[in-house]
């Protein structure tokens, strides 16, 4: 898992061509933990590194990836607040798949989540740059940062405003 940590920080920091392979590696470092660290033998574990490979992805910009591990990680297999990253980057993987039914849809289920106070669970500043830069995200953009900060911080009333700012730029 430190591996995957370590490989995902240097492919956010490298230039050129060299991130693809520095995330690539990220990944197979967290799928090579995950033959440790199973859902039936550590199932936190499990979910921690799955959450990890499905927000490599979005950071690399590999929505489609991201939506298959999205997929793996069902609310029974996460505490209320892991499932509430996993509905937040699952949110942006479909908007950035351009997959805008869905994203109307995971938006709905993601501002229902809000209304119940939230703890702090998962550090998602990795995902600001791709949210800071991207064309993307350009419509909306202050608003998917607000979005993406909010969760990191545990901030239902935040997650529920900026979700509300999305609204709009959801529906075109």
């Amino acid at each position: 898992m430190n591996l995957g940590d370590a490989l995902a920080c240097e492919a956010l920091r490298a230039a050129g061509d060299k991130a693809p392979a520095l995330f690539d590696q990220a990944i197979q470092a967290y799928d090579r933990a995950l033959e440790v660290r199973t859902k039936a033998e550590l199932p936190a574990d499990w979910a921690d590194a799955q959450m990890n490979i499905m927000e490599v992805n979005f950071v690399a910009a590999r929505y489609s990836a991201c939506m298959q591990r999205v997929a793996i990680l069902t609310d029974d297999s996460l505490s209320a607040p892991q499932a509430v990253v996993r509905d937040t980057i699952e949110l942006a993987c479909h908007w950035g798949a351009g997959d805008k039914s869905a994203a109307r849809q995971t938006e709905k289920v993601l501002l229902a989540k809000s209304a119940t106070p939230q703890a702090a669970v998962w550090d998602l500043s990795d995902a600001l740059p791709i949210l800071s830069a991207s064309p993307n995200f350009a419509n909306g953009r202050a608003s998917w940062i607000a979005l993406f900060t909010a969760v990191q911080n545990g901030d239902g009333a935040g997650i529920s405003a900026a979700l509300h700012q999305l609204e709009p730029v959801l529906q075109q």
